[in-house]
């Protein structure tokens, strides 16, 4: 379980402690670094297919915490929304997000994750439906100092769905690359 915070401890000179709690969006970016000439930069909502951007709730669900029962509380589930946009099969695409990490190699970098649209997904606080969660696979293995920091990851973008203890997704990036995002 994530721990309330800030986005950055011990912020340095291009960013000031940004409050980040469970459930919260990213905050806008101080600059968009240049995306790859080809790489088309997303937001969240554009992984919805586009009848259903208006209609769609992208706010973070809400907490499940049983006080009296503890961590013996019942586990949120996961939405289930599959729904895609098949136009972005096969693209190269350029989106910021949270980490949730999957495989870590020897020395603690991490090499396969799930990006996510906010921070705080833990056993109270349900995973966003599948269509948007994007599975990555890493070229090069990331430091990842703290679970608040968010990244863009740049990459081919595939309709596949992946189902892990963690989650389930419904999109695929193999071989990405990944920037800090700085907020």
């Amino acid at each position: 379980m994530l721990l309330l915070g800030t986005a950055r401890p011990g912020a340095d000179a291009w960013s000031q402690p940004v409050p980040l709690t469970p459930g919260a969006p990213l905050p806008r970016p101080v600059a968009t670094p240049a995306a790859p000439a080809a790489a088309l930069q997303l937001e969240w909502k554009d992984l919805l297919p586009p009848g259903e951007r208006d209609k769609a709730t992208l706010s973070p669900p809400t907490a499940l915490h049983d006080y009296l029962l503890g961590e013996d509380g019942p586990a949120a589930t996961q939405p289930m929304n599959f729904s895609v946009n098949e136009a972005l099969n096969g693209r190269l695409i350029r989106i910021p997000g949270f980490i949730v990490p999957l495989e870590i190699d020897p020395e603690g970098r991490v090499t396969e994750m799930f990006l996510v649209p906010f921070f705080g997904a833990c056993i109270h606080v349900p995973p966003p439906p599948p269509n948007q969660i994007v599975h990555v696979t890493l070229a090069k293995a990331l430091p990842l100092d703290s679970m608040y920091d968010a990244f863009w990851i740049t990459g081919r973008l595939a309709v596949a769905k992946l189902k892990t203890r963690l989650g389930v997704s419904a999109y695929s990036v193999r071989d990405a690359t990944s920037e800090e995002y700085r907020f």
